[in-house]
């Protein structure tokens, strides 16, 4: 096709399988979900370098909390 592999993903097949089979989502340490979140940076063009923060309250983010 004329141009550079953009991303690759690994193969986790027995680990999507059993994952979906229990109706939960991959493990956040999984190399797949590690491998999709890299993605996702790339594509949005976030360092992935950023220090996780922890989710906050949608509210207290609009800065409409009370406490």
């Amino acid at each position: 096709m004329g141009r550079p592999v953009y991303a690759t993903l690994p193969n986790s097949y027995k680990e999507v399988k059993d994952a979906t089979l229990a109706w939960r989502t991959l493990r956040p340490s999984s190399t797949l979900a590690k491998s999709c979140e890299a993605l996702a940076r790339k594509a949005a063009s976030i360092s992935p370098f950023l220090p996780e923060t922890k989710p906050q309250p949608l509210l207290r983010k609009l800065g409409l909390s009370t406490a």
